[in-house]
């Protein structure tokens, strides 16, 4: 469904992005999902700041595929160290882009155990260089 309004943003993405983006880092997205979330992130006020938006079906890979991660990478002209990828996957967002040697944090909502994970986007403030 690529209908904006079916769509929910947690409260925590708009002020975390638009620190990031003030911060200087570059912000965007890295999805298995398809070509409807560029819809869904332009139409939502919260995610129409992210740029890039990079879907598997539009890179030619799936997640956890390293050749998704490689594209990002050759995409963005970005070192892997340089690249910080925070989801909710253990496996697709944290051990293979770990694995690629990019930095990467766990996203667990709601609160669970304690563990190398991060609980909400504001985390990263305290998380990253100012």
């Amino acid at each position: 469904m690529a209908i904006p309004t079916a769509w929910r943003v947690f409260p925590d993405v708009a002020d975390t992005v638009a620190e990031l983006n003030r911060r200087g880092y570059r912000t965007g997205i890295a999805s298995n999902f398809d070509q409807r979330l560029l819809k869904i992130c332009r139409h939502k006020e919260a995610l129409a700041a992210l740029d890039p938006v990079f879907v598997s079906s539009g890179l030619g890979w799936s997640k956890p595929a390293f050749e998704f991660y490689r594209e990002i990478e050759r995409a963005t002209q970005l070192a892997p160290e340089r690249i910080l990828l925070v989801g909710d996957d253990f496996e697709k967002d944290v051990e293979v882009p770990r694995h690629c040697g990019w930095q990467a944090r766990w996203l667990v909502r709601p609160l669970a155990s304690e563990g190398d994970h991060i609980q909400s986007l504001t985390e990263l403030m305290e998380l990253l260089p100012g």
